[in-house]
């Protein structure tokens, strides 16, 4: 039943991020023209004043099988001495973070302002753009980052070919309706996983307790 909500919100975000279903005039352009494009970087390990601070700091294995739009935490913080000692950036609340080396396309948005390593390609945004639309564009990215990435250890897209990727953009209304419709799509998928877990430590511990001895059958 998963797998079947998910097919039906994958097809559907390809028909409303294509504009098929689309009353609105869609504008033509490239990522660069919707907001700044900035890169991120890691301060030295070998002092440790630039760690353990307040500013979090994001590494592309963090979003690995992450499934959650917004991220929150992350496993290692840097200082203000670190973040200005690297090329790491500060990126608001709502940028849309993209690793851009060996896996390629994984996204999600900033739910706080932080920093990330140089796996990634963060784009903050405009005023003329909705960020939960900016999000689920930015999962249809993958295959074209991929045709434009180089590079002979792994693959890698410069922030300048990134920039010229070209998107369609709808008016700012039409992207807020959007990503209402997807937000639901995917609210319902996971409620069903909810229930899919609750189910699965159910029937672990219901077999735990059989298989010790601690419940017992009755025959009828």
């Amino acid at each position: 039943l998963i797998t079947k909500h998910e097919r039906i919100r994958s097809g559907l975000a390809t028909d409303l991020l294509s504009g098929r279903w689309s009353m609105a005039e869609w504008q033509e352009g490239r990522l660069g023209d919707i907001g700044t494009v900035v890169g991120g970087g890691t301060p030295s390990r070998e002092r440790p004043e630039y760690w353990n601070g307040t500013i979090p700091w994001l590494t592309p294995r963090e979003l690995a099988g992450n499934r959650d739009k917004y991220i929150m935490k992350t496993t290692d913080r840097i200082t203000e001495q670190g973040l200005a000692k690297s090329g790491a950036r500060l990126v608001p609340a709502g940028s849309l973070l993209v690793t851009s080396r060996a896996s390629i396309g994984i996204c999600a948005l900033a739910g706080r302002s932080l920093a990330t390593n140089q796996g990634f390609k963060n784009l903050i945004p405009g005023m003329s753009v909705d960020a939960s639309f900016l999000f689920y564009l930015g999962q249809t990215l993958n295959m074209e980052m991929t045709r434009r990435a180089s590079g002979t250890t792994f693959l890698e897209i410069s922030s300048h070919d990134f920039q010229q990727i070209r998107i369609c953009l709808p008016p700012l209304k039409e992207q807020r309706r959007i990503a209402t419709i997807l937000d639901s799509a995917g609210e319902i998928i996971r409620a069903y996983e909810r229930e899919r877990d609750k189910l699965q430590q159910l029937r672990s511990g219901l077999a735990s307790d059989l298989l010790s001895g601690r419940v017992r059958t009755v025959a009828v």
